[in-house]
């Protein structure tokens, strides 16, 4: 009986520090998902900027070559101007999709800064700071039980 209430007594306590652990979890990653909509938000905003403003270049662009109104030469460079316009919108309007699809919230600078020192002074560990990963160059063995790498 009263081993049956030392054991009742452990899991209760055990299972408050479980979810009491879990929820600082959650509250982690709300707050990083909050992070990541934002982004996400933000350059979805820029995306559509950016192709209302290629959009009114296609429209200008349209224009000029129907008007016979203007020198040959001036519509000419005109158009040429428009068309490097548009091509360089559709470019920033490439990196912003690649940019939403592999969106990621940045590392900050600190943190990306000791990871760096921490892979340049470890010949097994590499970092890229552009996605900010550390990568390890080999398997990892660890003693049975042991969370020391050896």
């Amino acid at each position: 009986m009263r081993t049956a209430k030392l054991s009742a007594i452990i899991l209760i306590c055990a299972s408050f520090v479980f979810v009491n652990g879990c929820g600082n979890e959650l509250a982690d990653l709300r707050r990083k998902n909050q992070i990541q909509q934002d982004t996400i938000n933000d350059l979805s905003a820029q995306l559509k900027a950016a192709e209302m403003e290629r959009n009114q270049f296609k429209t200008q662009l349209d224009e000029l070559k129907g008007s016979s109104n203007l020198d040959v030469d001036t519509r000419d460079q005109r158009i040429a101007a428009l068309e490097q316009a548009i091509k360089e919108k559709d470019d920033l309007i490439a990196k912003m999709r690649q940019s939403l699809l592999t969106s990621q919230a940045p590392i900050p600078v600190e943190l990306s800064t000791l990871l760096e020192d921490f892979a340049n002074s470890n010949s097994m560990v590499t970092y890229d700071s552009e996605r900010g990963i550390v990568k390890f160059s080999s398997d990892l063995l660890f003693n049975k039980g042991s969370d020391e790498v050896t």
